[in-house]
């Protein structure tokens, strides 16, 4: 494992509205309990009361849109940053984000859903979830920030995008940026249909008892799949098993056919 000093490193929430706000605390109180010696941002529209275990900075004239998530993230010092949306809970500590960066510039996750629109990007390069962020600090990321931002407000005036996704699409497409896609356990969208294989490590959704979410899903590490209902989550083992007869049939077939050659 690579070791960072974590003068380093920072964990850094975007959160304008109390709602957000008071979310936002539940995630952080996350983060100090599992990595305690982590630098922890909220930034927020308004002051947030009993802050004394992370920096709390006040947005500038705030548009409660995703410009203030992007702008704000332009401007943290650190050299490696977590970025988390208030509705993440980490599991564990989850350190080997930040190793990640000592390679790449940047890591996230797949979108399972997709708002994919009209743009000059190929198909083949899918939406990624922006909820879970792991960046590196340097001219090429500054470069993606004033790129991503340019082109989510280029989207908001022309195109009304849902939020910011479609943009960072876009935006990644079109600079030079080295990244990595993380694995679900990760970013755990459980309030999608989802595959896990191992731990949990970061949950992202809403729920009125995260923990317990974690707990059920982490009862087994072996590979799964996640399914929400409408009273309830589901899981489901995904079991190795043999070929079909119908692919048994055909296997033989051609086993036949190669024989008689």
């Amino acid at each position: 494992m690579v070791n960072i000093p974590s003068s380093e490193i920072a964990v850094v929430y975007v959160a304008t509205g109390n709602k957000f706000i008071k979310e936002a605390e539940f995630s952080i109180n996350s983060v100090i309990s599992t990595m305690p010696d982590i630098k922890i941002y909220l930034f927020s529209d308004r002051p947030v009361n009993n802050c004394n275990l992370y920096k709390n900075i006040i947005i500038d004239k705030p548009k409660y849109s995703y410009i203030d998530k992007i702008f704000s993230l332009g401007l943290i010092n650190e050299k490696y940053i977590l970025y988390l949306d208030t509705d993440t809970y980490l599991v564990c500590p989850v350190y080997e984000l930040f190793a990640l960066l000592t390679k790449y510039d940047l890591a996230c996750s797949r979108a399972p859903m997709r708002m994919c629109f009209k743009v000059d990007v190929p198909d083949a390069f899918s939406e990624l979830n922006t909820g879970v962020l792991c960046l590196k600090s340097n001219n090429k990321t500054q470069l993606f920030f004033e790129k991503w931002r340019d082109t989510y407000l280029y989207q908001e005036q022309n195109q009304k995008p849902p939020h910011d996704q479609p943009s960072f699409r876009e935006a990644l497409w079109k600079n030079n940026l080295n990244f990595y896609i993380l694995s679900p356990e990760y970013n755990c969208r459980f309030i999608r249909p989802g595959f896990l294989h191992g731990d949990v490590k970061i949950l992202h959704g809403r729920d009125i008892n995260l923990p317990a979410v974690a707990k059920y899903l982490n009862k087994t590490q072996k590979q799964r799949v996640h399914v929400p209902g409408k009273d309830k989550l589901m899981v489901y083992l995904q079991e190795q098993v043999i070929p079909s007869s119908s692919c048994a049939d055909l296997m033989r077939e051609n086993n036949l056919i190669q024989n008689e050659k």
